[in-house]
């Protein structure tokens, strides 16, 4: 049976309401969380990063005024997040699973501590030679 002029009229704007939902769907979901201190306080300026598991593939913000940050448009998958702010010692979850959707919270609190530290190894080199039992002379 043909469709007559009225029911195209009523089909078209019927399939055009339905298109926007179709393509207003999420592929992706979101960390959110705080950043503290040792003591409580919101830690402002920290830069968080979380990193892909699978690809590798960083994506990074800033906490705000309110220690509060959001990384958004995730791909589902697990992630290893680090808080990072100078004066700190680096907080990190290993593994955050991220999921279509949905919102996952982690939350960190970060020590005081040095950012950069440095081993310094003093000493001479053994005298033992590696690829044979024989002793080295000393130079």
């Amino acid at each position: 049976m043909p469709l007559k002029h009225s029911s195209v009229t009523i089909l078209i704007p019927l399939l055009s309401s339905l298109s926007g939902h179709l393509f207003g769907q999420a592929v992706s979901g979101t960390i959110v969380g705080t950043v503290h201190d040792a003591s409580g306080a919101v830690v402002v300026g920290t830069r968080v990063t979380a990193t892909s598991i699978s690809t590798g593939i960083p994506q990074t913000t800033t906490s705000g005024t309110d220690g509060d940050y959001t990384i958004s448009n995730l791909p589902p998958g697990d992630y290893k997040i680090a808080a990072q702010m100078n004066g700190f010692t680096t907080a990190v979850a290993a593994r955050s699973t991220v999921q279509l959707q949905q919102t996952t919270r982690v939350d960190f609190t970060l020590n005081p501590g040095v950012v950069n530290q440095e081993v310094n190894v003093t000493g001479a080199p053994s005298l033992v030679q590696s690829t044979t039992s024989d002793l080295l002379s000393p130079a």
